[in-house]
């Protein structure tokens, strides 16, 4: 019981450096309002998710502990969806209405469009 614990905590601590890495990363760059750094966050985190479920669904073996540790650790720990609800409010409330419907859509759009682009990348991998 104690080992699929750590396969969590040791995908989420990689996760979430990944994603502070990042944002430090993104944020020195870029000085508009828009949260650009979230937003790469959760399109390589989507990839990544749809990457992952198949490179673990074709796995003769650990299915359970690469899930724990990738999808569940890793991605949980990556993703922001949060941060991202959080933001979202934060510029409504600011009047910042068509910045937040394009994180909006362009986030949910592209975040599919990359589980898509994840799922078809593990398919040609052999």
């Amino acid at each position: 019981m104690f080992f699929p614990i750590l396969m969590v905590i040791a995908g989420s601590t990689a996760g979430g450096l990944g994603r502070w890495m990042i944002q430090q990363y993104v944020s020195q760059g870029v000085s508009s309002g828009f949260p650009w750094s979230t937003w790469s966050v959760n399109i390589a985190g989507s990839f990544l998710m749809g990457l992952f479920f198949i490179l673990i669904d074709r796995s003769r073996t650990c299915q359970t502990e690469w899930q724990l540790l990738l999808m569940t650790g890793f991605c949980g720990g990556f993703t922001t969806f949060s941060a991202f609800s959080l933001e979202n409010i934060r510029m409504l409330q600011n009047g910042l209405h068509l910045q937040a419907l394009s994180y909006i859509l362009s986030s949910v759009t592209l975040g599919l469009v990359a589980v898509w682009l994840g799922l078809k990348t593990g398919e040609m991998i052999k």
